[in-house]
Order: C-alpha cells, then structure tokens, then sequence
C-alpha cells in the first residue's frame, strides 16, 4: 500500500500542534502549580518551609540537565518514542511519590521523575513541529504554546479540587493519571517516515510560481512541488535539471551498482538582517534564521522504505520565534558548532556502520552542548546573569504565591484562582509580546527590560496587598509582564551573540538556572522559616528583578567593553541596535 504525501502545513501536522498543545498544557501547568502542595508537605510532613520546596528543585535542575540530551535522543529514536517513555516516567515517579513514605522519598522520586518527563517535552514537540511546518510555523508554534498558559489557569483549581475531596495521597496520585494523558498525546507525533518514502521527490516550495523544465512532468499543490513518477532504472545515469524561477532544481541520478543515490540541492535567496529584525524569506525551506541552502540525500530502490532520518541526520536549534529549527548535520562543520564549510553529500554508510557514526555525532554534539568557552565572551557573561537574576525573581515567585497568600488569610480555592489568573495574564502577554515584538521602533532587549522592571515592583507591591481583588490585580499584572519576559527571552539572546553561538549559551544559560533554581527555592523557603513571614521572600524576588531589568539596559556598555577586548573572545553582536549606535573605541 503506498504512503500518503507528507502533510506538510496541511492535515496531520494540525494533529501535531494539538498534541503539543496538551503535551505542554499538562507539563508547564503541573510544573508551575507545584506551588499548590507546599503547605500540604508541611503540613502532612511536619518538614521546614525549605525541606517541602525541594521537590520543586530538585525536578528543575534535573529538568535542566536533561532537556538538552533529550532533544538529542529525539533526534536517534524519534520524538514520539523519547516523549512516550519521558510520559512514563513521570507518571510513574508521581504514582510512587503518592506513598508519602517520607518527605525524602517524595523529593527523590517525584522530583526526579517528573523533571525527566518534563525534559523530554518541550524542545521535542517544538522539534516535531519544526519538520511538519514551514510557511505556518510560527502559527503553530503559537497555539501549542498557548498550552502553557491554559494549564497555568486551568490545573491549580482541579488539583485543589482533588485536595479537599481525596486529601493529598488520592490528589497526587490522580494527577499522575491526569499526567500521562502526555502519552496518549505523544502517540500522534508521526515520524517523517510515517509518510511518502522519499524517492516520490517531494520538494517543499513555499510559492505560487510557475514551474517549467524538461524530464520527468512537475506538478503544484498544496505548498509543494512533486516530481511524478520513479526513476526507471535506464534513467538512474541520466541527469535531469528543472528550473523554478530563481531558485534552481536540480535532481541528479547516479547508478552505484546496487545502491542508487539521488542528490537533490535546493539553492534559495540569503537571508536579510536588517536593522534590529532578522527578517527571512517565508518560503525556506530550512529555517527562518540561518541562509537557507540545503542538501539532502536519499536511497533508492529497496532503501527508499528506510526512515529519512537515518539518511540525513538533523540539528535542531532554536529560532527568535522560540521555536526549534532543523538542519542537516553536513552543513556544519566537524563541530555541531564549529565554521560551516563547503556542503558536500558523502557517499552512504553501510546501515551498521552509519549508525555507530550517527550515535558518534551525538555525543559529539552532546560535548559541544555544554561548551564553557563561549563564557569569555562579556557578552555572553552579561547575557548569562541577566537571565540568571531575571527568572530567579519571576519563578520563585509563582512557586510561593500559595503559601503566601494562605499566609495572608485567603482561603484555599481562592489561593488556587490567584494562581489560575497568573495563567490569564501570561497568554495576553505572550499574544501582545507576539503581535508587537517583531515591530522596529524599540529594541528586543529594551522592550524585555521594561517587562522585567515592571514585574519586579509589581511583586514588590504584592507585599502590601491585604485583600483577594488587591492580590488579583498583582497576580494578573504578573503573568502579563512575565509572558513578555520569557517571549522576548530566546529573541533577546539571538540578538546579542547571533544564531551560531545562541545554543552554546543557551544550554549554558539553562544549565545555571536549574542550578539556581535547585538551591534558591530551598534557600528562600530557609528564609521564610527563619523570619516566619514571606514578605523577604518576595522582597528577594524583587530586588533580583530589578538588577537584572536594570542590568539588561546596560549592554551598550558590555558591547563596549567586549570591543575593547582581543578579537579572539568577541562575540559581537549580530543585529544592530535598533535607533542608537553603539561607538566603538
């Protein structure tokens, strides 16, 4: 039975963003309604503010640690299979952790297992996307993420719910039920070779142009151009060139005894930067950010029923939109990072010995991941403390924000609407952040400091706030300025160190948060038990905001100063800074 034509931006891939749409609805809106269980550990327990909070650092740094080699693991076994066993694994951890055996024994299996799970969606439902959408990517990034904030509104009523009908052993364990619905919805995430084996030559063309040339017939739709028919084997020595406009299309066949090789190269226009926008042409075929030449190879006759992946191994990185792109691992050099050089399509590998290559290359990449070097750079260290400060401040604060507020006398479905308008106020955030984020007229890192110094004294000014419409009001304000915190975040970095040395300080950046976030949360809860009261606690939140907003309007300085350094440790900026010139000693 043939394959179906790969749904490329059309019919699965719909089904695609809907589960990633739940994948992250249950993981971030698990993950920020942690909060929920602090006082019931204490209380259940007889443990310290610091002890019970330790669940929540402990899933954030191995959250930290393991995202990254997830993404690279999706990339061997496919997403749906690394998602499946991550939905697993957390549902298991949270099952175990519903015997309340001990306050360590929650942190261990709980804690763990659901920081696991965690890391195994969310880089790996944007990498899904990225090879089932081209014209409409940042659409359907959009709406899966909007999962976030859904379930940031949506769980923190129903797991209080659940704590008043079934206490906190029966909560637990129905929330891992709930939780692995995250397998259910990794189930429709269809690898490529799902689809139309590739010697059907479907090449994605974002266009409304006229095809012409000579050879095999050339036919339009839906987004794509299919080259019809096989190849006969009479033809597999002939070449066949087919021009489309200005892009050129090229299929060369070549008879290698019983392997036959078909080398199709995709040229497109480079892409502009312009300004503070890195602007990009809509129909490229590989990514939004980077030039977008392309190769790729694949097997014919009895191969062509192997998995795409195992023909052309692919690189995810992340684009200004927050979502992953793919590119081939041949357009880069011996480093995952390294100077991409001359593009050349090597000869295939036996099956078992292109394996070992590509477990090789993975490990590599792995090393190349968590490469410190790119901390020379001032910029890069600027980068890394800014995001430090920031997200230490806008986290730790939704994880308190129940026990805090219980703290104040508000009753417990009222504490669990507090946090739900958090979720509310994210998703308006995220859409304003959307609709204006891309305009000219201020710079990235400007509108994201603004967004940073506004929540920090929003939460300076929840200290004050004695009553529920009071508390409201603040906790709305916060997830509208925090959405255009972590909106900005990814376009923010790209803008200062440019889109190669972007995951180098990302998985960097990343790496100190989960190790911030595994001792901080701890450490304020230690503060909150010494002072008995939350008020230093949101007076830290607050002031590390600040710094890091005040800091972050800065940077003229530090690409100053990076300027002024050998040119060997330069990361310079690759987007100029929109309406200002940064002069140059």
């Amino acid at each position: 039975m043939a394959k179906q034509p790969f749904p490329l931006d059309r019919g699965w891939a719909w089904a695609i963003v809907f589960g990633s749409f739940v994948c992250v609805f249950f993981m971030v809106g698990t993950a920020k309604s942690t909060g929920m269980f602090l006082p019931e550990f204490q209380k259940h327990f007889n443990v310290s503010t610091s002890l019970a909070s330790m669940v929540m650092g402990g899933s954030a740094i191995v959250y930290a640690l393991a995202a990254p080699f997830c993404i690279l693991l999706g990339q061997i076994f496919t997403v749906r299979k690394v998602i499946i066993i991550g939905g697993i694994i957390g549902f298991v951890g949270m099952a175990l952790g519903s015997l309340l055996f001990s306050m360590e024994y929650v942190i261990a299996v709980w804690g763990v297992c659901f920081g696991i799970g965690n890391a195994t969606i969310y880089g790996n439902c944007l990498v899904i996307m990225g090879y089932y959408f081209h014209k409409r990517r940042t659409l359907a990034n959009g709406l899966a993420l909007t999962g976030s904030s859904i379930g940031q509104f949506t769980l923190p009523p129903f797991i209080e719910f659940l704590l008043e009908t079934y206490g906190l052993q029966g909560c637990i364990l129905i929330l891992a039920g709930v939780y692995f619905n995250v397998v259910a919805a990794a189930s429709l995430f269809r690898p490529p070779s799902f689809w139309a084996s590739p010697e059907d030559a479907v090449i994605s063309l974002h266009d409304e142009e006229e095809a012409g040339g000579e050879g095999d017939q050339i036919s339009k739709g839906d987004g794509h151009l299919l080259i019809n028919g096989k190849i006969s084997p009479e033809d597999k020595t002939n070449s066949v060139d087919s021009s489309v406009n200005d892009r050129n299309v090229s299929v060369v066949a070549n008879n290698n005894g019983a392997e036959n090789v078909v080398q199709k190269s995709v040229s497109l226009e480079e892409d502009a930067v312009e300004g503070n926008n890195l602007t990009f042409d809509g129909d490229s075929a590989d990514s939004p950010l980077v030039s977008p030449s392309k190769e790729v190879a694949f097997k014919d006759s009895e191969e062509s029923t192997r998995s795409p992946k195992k023909m052309v191994r692919y690189h995810s990185y992340m684009a200004s939109t927050g979502s992953l792109c793919m590119r081939p691992l041949s357009m880069y050099g011996s480093s995952m990072f390294g100077e991409a050089h001359d593009m050349q399509i090597e000869e295939l590998e036996e099956e078992k010995g292109e394996k070992q290559g590509g477990v090789s290359q993975i490990c590599q990449q792995a090393r190349d991941m968590f490469d410190f070097s790119v901390m020379k750079s001032y910029v890069a260290v600027f980068t890394t403390i800014t995001n430090f400060l920031s997200f230490f401040g806008y986290f730790n604060f939704v994880l308190f924000l129940p026990a805090a507020v219980l703290a104040k006398g508000i009753t417990k479905y009222d504490k669990a609407l507090l946090v739900s308008l958090c979720g509310i106020g994210d998703l308006v955030g995220r859409l304003l952040t959307a609709f204006i984020g891309d305009r000219a007229f201020v710079s990235h890192y400007k509108m994201q400091a603004v967004g940073i110094l506004a929540l920090s004294v929003n939460i300076g000014l929840f200290i004050f706030a004695d009553s529920f419409a009071w508390m409201a009001v603040h906790t709305m304000l916060y997830g509208f300025f925090g959405g255009i915190n972590v909106s900005l975040a990814a376009v923010v970095i790209i803008d200062f160190v440019g889109l190669k040395n972007m995951p180098r300080l990302l998985a960097v950046v990343m790496l100190i948060q989960g190790v911030g976030a595994s001792i901080g949360q701890p450490l304020l809860g230690g503060v909150k038990d010494a002072t008995g009261s939350f008020d230093l606690v949101l007076v830290i939140c607050t002031v590390s905001g600040l710094l890091a907003g005040i800091l972050l309007l800065c940077y003229p300085l530090a690409v100053k100063l990076e300027y002024r350094r050998p040119e060997r440790y330069r990361l310079l900026p690759q987007v100029d800074i929109a309406t200002e010139t940064v002069s140059v000693p």
